[in-house]
């Protein structure tokens, strides 16, 4: 009896300590996880009527894929080619989707449908690319392929949904870009790319364009690039195409865009892409006038007048024109604000720029002085009569400071107003903290000119510009490190700037090139660049 008691005894001391254990396992609930994240696109099971069908008659084309799908965007991303008159209705039914044709379509054609990004899945909305499908209501389907790249014309930049369309030959006019839709197209990817697929073998004008309202046609506001010729596409030689795109010129060269005379004595006039455009008043020879470059080739040109009595008619002069104008006499305006503006920054090589806003017709330069760490030392100056700007150049030292003072009175603008005291303080760096860039430019073709500039790396600034016609080095020093970026301008028409594209006359704009590495530019370092401008050309 004793020996049954202990091993009951031991038994319940067994259980007492296994029926924690079993309990702290059962109380840790874990929810299931949900295997890997689905990255798989819907596929196609089948076409009705098949891909590839020819002597089309349908109304109804059904694709099924192998999930349930959604549609985004099918007025945008799904492209047909030749584009159709009225938009196809699109409807969903549980796996498969219906494109309805709502016209009668052409006979003897190859139609190609190139879904783009239309068509995900639902539930995680991983995209089925490279969907494509074609018919013919002829009795073959068409296969020739034409593709190339597009980029915009002056900075080679690339940009996704441009259209590139063809126009055959045969029904082409001067109005046909403007009035009628391409007879195929295709639309470019982020990389510029594009293809056209399933064409006859015909002859096609090819043209580029963003289609901002999305009418499939060219509206003349719209960027826009073209080619000068013609393509036939069953051409067993024929590469992908290289096309570039502009912004067209919104008014005409030399056009007067607008005119202000807020000011009393002052009027101004903003012009387009200015060339030897000429302003004066046109009651006296006294008086001044001032340049100032702008952007978006919207340049300014401030007529002075010193007798501000008169009436404000003014002669505009270009090479082909000459004309008169009058604006309204701003009655009880003011002068225009006399103020000086010295620089904020200064670096080795620089020259000292003081800025004015009127036109300043003295300077008393012992009113003027530069110090050296206290040590007043000598300059040189003049005036910029155009830039209404008074320079001041000096053998800047490095790791030195300069104070420079302007004391009241030492400049007198053309009203007889006197300037107010400035000074500034300019501390210039050591020679360690520059860069050397030695650029040896060579086999520069005979009879031909090109632009060399230098960006930064961003290319938002434009930081040196060089005409070059010839074989030559140049050496630029006292220049900051940074990554820089080396532009060619092939300069057709030698004038010292890139020209854009014009579509009216088929003039293609002016050819651009990059060095296809920046050149970084270290403190206390030649950095040595040779371009062969052959080799940018091929």
């Amino acid at each position: 009896m004793q020996t049954k008691n202990a091993l009951y005894s031991i038994g319940w001391w067994l259980w007492s300590l296994l029926l924690p254990i079993l309990f702290s396992g059962c109380a840790q609930i874990v929810n299931p996880t949900g295997g890997e994240k689905d990255v798989r696109a819907a596929i196609v099971l089948s076409t009705s009527p098949p891909n590839q069908s020819v002597r089309f008659t349908e109304k109804r084309i059904t694709i099924e894929f192998d999930e349930f799908i959604q549609l985004a965007n099918p007025a945008q991303q799904i492209v047909f080619s030749p584009p159709l008159n009225e938009k196809p209705e699109y409807e969903l039914q549980g796996k498969k989707l219906h494109i309805i044709l709502r016209e009668t379509l052409r006979s003897n054609t190859t139609y190609s449908i190139n879904f783009g990004n239309a068509v995900a899945d639902v539930h995680e909305g991983n995209i089925t690319t490279g969907l494509t499908y074609a018919f013919s209501t002829g009795d073959y389907i068409d296969s020739f392929r034409f593709q190339g790249t597009c980029r915009q014309a002056f900075n080679l930049s690339t940009e996704k949904d441009l259209l590139v369309g063809l126009y055959n030959q045969s029904r082409f006019t001067d109005s046909t870009l403007y009035t009628s839709k391409p007879d195929y197209f295709g639309i470019t990817d982020a990389s510029g790319k594009f293809a056209i697929q399933n064409l006859p073998d015909s002859i096609f004008h090819v043209y580029v364009f963003k289609d901002e309202n999305k009418n499939l046609k060219y509206d003349r506001t719209e960027p826009v690039g073209f080619d000068t010729v013609l393509y036939r596409v069953s051409d067993t030689a024929l590469k992908p195409v290289r096309l570039v795109y502009f912004n067209p010129d919104k008014f005409l060269s030399n056009q007067l865009v607008d005119t202000f005379t807020r000011y009393a004595g002052r009027a101004t006039f903003i012009v387009y892409k200015q060339l030897a455009f000429q302003v004066k008043h046109a009651l006296t020879d006294e008086g001044y006038r001032v340049f100032k470059a702008g952007k978006n080739d919207l340049d300014s040109f401030f007529v002075y007048t010193a007798d501000t009595s008169l009436q404000n008619i003014y002669t505009i002069t270009t090479n082909d024109t000459s004309y008169r104008i009058a604006l309204k006499k701003p009655s009880g305006k003011p002068l225009y604000p006399f103020m000086t503006e010295l620089p904020r920054n200064l670096e080795l090589g620089d020259t000292l720029w003081v800025r004015f806003t009127v036109p300043v017709t003295a300077a008393d330069t012992s009113r003027i002085g530069l110090k050296r760490d206290s040590i007043p030392v000598s300059y040189t100056y003049g005036f910029s009569t155009q830039k209404n700007m008074f320079y001041l150049v000096h053998n800047w030292k490095p790791e030195t400071r300069y104070k420079l003072s302007v004391n009241d009175s030492a400049f007198t603008d053309m009203y007889g107003r006197y300037s107010t005291k400035l000074e500034n303080f300019f501390t210039f760096k050591s020679i360690k903290d520059y860069a050397v860039l030695v650029l040896t430019i060579k086999n520069v073709p005979p009879d031909r000119c090109f632009i060399i500039q230098l960006w930064n790396d961003s290319e938002t600034e434009l930081i040196q510009s060089y005409n070059i016609h010839t074989d030559v080095t140049i050496t630029r020093e006292n220049m900051l490190p940074a990554k820089l970026k080396i532009k060619l301008i092939d300069d057709r028409n030698r004038n010292g700037k890139w020209d854009n594209g014009v579509l009216k006359s088929m003039y293609l704009p002016e050819s651009v090139y990059y060095i296809k590495e920046p050149v970084v530019l270290r403190a206390y370092w030649d950095s040595e660049q040779i371009i062969d401008i052959s080799d940018m050309l091929k």
